[in-house]
């Protein structure tokens, strides 16, 4: 009693309900039911097998790989010199905005800074107090 379903059987996409089990109306209706059933587990099962592939780990073969080709990247930039200078705001910018930028930065030095050092001594005590 849905108003697609009555639009449905109203356009002819889909018989109506069966009265009773005699006929073609029933077997119509019943294949109609089961096919959409069918595409219904399918879809279902599709995703939960995409969830498992995403989801699965790397074997130790392609973890080694992943590791190698990192470690290349890395080294193709530590040869270009990339990452060792700090990045200067522009000369062209405007003051006020370079002043920003700067201030940034360091804020953002100083808050690394602070999670370098808070991580460990939260972890230490996590263990001393035995919940880790």
């Amino acid at each position: 009693n849905q108003a697609r379903t009555v639009k449905a059987i109203a356009e002819g996409e889909q018989p109506p309900p069966p009265i009773n089990i005699s006929g073609d109306s029933f077997t119509e209706w019943a294949a109609n039911v089961a096919k959409d059933e069918l595409v219904k587990e399918a879809k279902e099962k599709a995703a939960e097998m995409g969830t498992e592939y995403i989801a699965r780990k790397l074997t130790e073969a392609e973890e080694r790989e992943l590791r190698r080709e990192i470690r290349q990247l890395q080294d193709a930039l530590v040869a270009a010199g990339v990452g060792e200078e700090p990045i200067d705001p522009p000369a062209e910018l405007n003051p006020n905005i370079r002043a920003i930028q700067t201030a940034e930065e360091v804020q953002a030095e100083q808050t690394q800074n602070i999670a370098q050092l808070a991580i460990p001594a939260i972890a230490a005590f996590l263990i001393l107090r035995g919940f880790a």
